[in-house]
């Protein structure tokens, strides 16, 4: 399957190869290094997103690096790192191919030995490859010949001749057999209808062929390995008529970095903004919930309290109260935009539903991933974004640790067990800021599967992908005026 980024590089190469062994020997290295930043990408995109944030703690990484070095080692971390725990279980066979030991007449062990063999025909000093290497070994070698040939003056011409044979030969052999480029890759662009234009990167692009279709999938605009599910590769761009490419290539600022194309050498700014948040374990959401379960008025809540701040819709509170006090809607959602007051309006009406009999446990769980304050928005940690994590926070909640921990136990199982027969009587699950968790579309599925009544869950989100539910549209205030939205907190202008 051919890979349109790579192959553009590779043309690139071919013309330079008309003009001379020298021009070719430096064209063959934008080629290996488009490769090899392509490999990277499309490891860190296969990382899953969790708390601990392990795919933006790379990319935050990458977005500042100032040579191929930094590349490596971020490769590295995704595949046998702290990150590679995280990586999708579609990925492991890339990573198997990456990372184990391989001998001669192997393409891992091949490539390798090419790289070493152009190194010591341009007399630079290298790590000697060992009977058994694995690919690891290859981005530290292509980052050693990289960084030592950047000076074009620095490389003799004939040197270079043989050099480049070795290089061509290295990148054939990842290029053809590596798993990665024969998965699906392709750019999206949303069009105005709402459909997806589906731009193909590789030949087959089958697995995104419902995107043509559906206009209720969100997606932002950009380019896409199939993984399983779309993987967006962040610090790559291309537009949808697929004409050139570009690379995160350093250059940080507030505002934008560089993105390189290895095939024009046009250079455009990437959203510097996006990358600005430190990596590491954010704070928790001011609305992420109690981590027990306290009796309040006639049942168990672990809900947070409300905002003091808050403005009253009285109509709106009234029609969500008689939706979760009936028998007949399991799902119901509040839908509007971010910052609307989605998440306190259900905090209000849940206040009044511990006075209720209808209900004997309210569970809060929730996927914020950004508090909107008064300074502005602030990103926070979100406290469960898969079923695993829901299951986990559930089964801690209800249990004891000892038995929640305990080896063998089932949190998923005895999740969706209790979505369909709460132990703790009828139960109303709250599902806040759905869109941030995984896979929402997968994830409603999953929730609409096992949920009964009188069990009941209730989901706020921004992004309404999915069928099933009772939706209802949280728009503006009730009062007469103009008012400032910051998740719930109204101020009067």
């Amino acid at each position: 399957m051919k890979h349109h980024a790579i192959e553009q590089v590779l043309e690139r190469a071919e013309r330079a190869k008309s003009d001379s062994d020298y021009t070719y020997f430096f064209a063959l290295l934008f080629a290996a290094e488009a490769l090899a930043k392509t490999m990277v990408l499309g490891m860190v995109a296969s990382i899953a997103e969790g708390n601990m944030r392990n795919r933006y703690r790379l990319e935050h990484q990458l977005v500042r690096s100032d040579g191929l070095g930094d590349w490596g080692k971020v490769i590295e971390d995704a595949l046998t790192g702290p990150a590679s725990q995280f990586l999708l279980s579609e990925a492991r066979e890339e990573q198997k191919e990456l990372t184990q030991a391989c001998k001669e007449g192997e393409w891992q062990y091949d490539a390798t030995s090419a790289l070493k063999a152009a190194l010591d025909h341009l007399g630079i000093e290298a790590e000697v490859v060992p009977v058994k290497s694995d690919m690891k070994r290859w981005f530290r070698l292509f980052a050693t010949l990289r960084n030592k040939t950047r000076a074009h003056g620095a490389t003799q011409p004939e040197k270079a001749t043989k050099a480049a044979e070795h290089i061509a030969k290295s990148i054939e052999l990842v290029y053809r057999n590596f798993r990665l480029f024969r998965r699906p890759w392709a750019h999206l662009y949303r069009n105005m209808n709402g459909k997806f234009r589906v731009s193909g990167i590789t030949d087959d692009i089958a697995d995104f062929s419902f995107l043509k279709q559906s206009q209720d999938k969100q997606f932002p605009n950009g380019i896409y390995l199939f993984m399983g599910s779309p993987r967006r590769i962040c610090l790559m761009h291309t537009e949808a008529e697929l004409r050139d490419f570009f690379f995160a290539n350093g250059g940080l600022t507030s505002k934008k970095f560089e993105m390189l194309s290895y095939y024009s050498d046009d250079k455009v700014d990437g959203d510097g903004g996006a990358f600005l948040t430190p990596p590491g374990v954010l704070p928790p959401s001011e609305t992420e919930g109690y981590g027990e379960l306290v009796p309040q008025g006639n049942c168990f809540s672990n809900v947070p309290d409300l905002v003091t701040d808050y403005v009253s819709r009285p109509k709106l509170e009234e029609d969500l109260r008689k939706l979760l006090l009936d028998d007949k809607r399991s799902i119901v959602t509040l839908v509007g935009r971010g910052g609307i007051g989605k998440t306190s309006l259900a905090l209000k009406v849940i206040q009044g539903l511990y006075e209720e009999v209808r209900y004997e446990g309210i569970v809060w769980l929730s996927a914020r991933d950004v508090d909107l304050q008064f300074t502005g928005p602030k990103p926070v940690r979100p406290l469960v974004l898969s079923p695993e994590d829901m299951s986990k926070f559930y089964a801690g909640l209800v249990l004891p640790s000892e038995q929640a921990t305990a080896k063998g136990f089932n949190a998923r199982a005895f999740f969706e067990q209790q979505l369909q027969q709460c132990d703790l009587g009828a139960c109303l699950f709250v599902f806040d800021n759905f869109e941030t968790t995984q896979n929402p579309v997968e994830m409603f599925n999953w929730i609409d599967s096992f949920i009964r009544l009188p069990n009941k869950a209730l989901i706020t989100t921004r992004l309404r992908e999915f069928k099933g539910d009772y939706p209802v549209e949280v728009s503006g205030m009730e009062e007469k005026g103009v008012f400032r939205y910051f998740s719930g907190r109204v101020g009067v202008v």
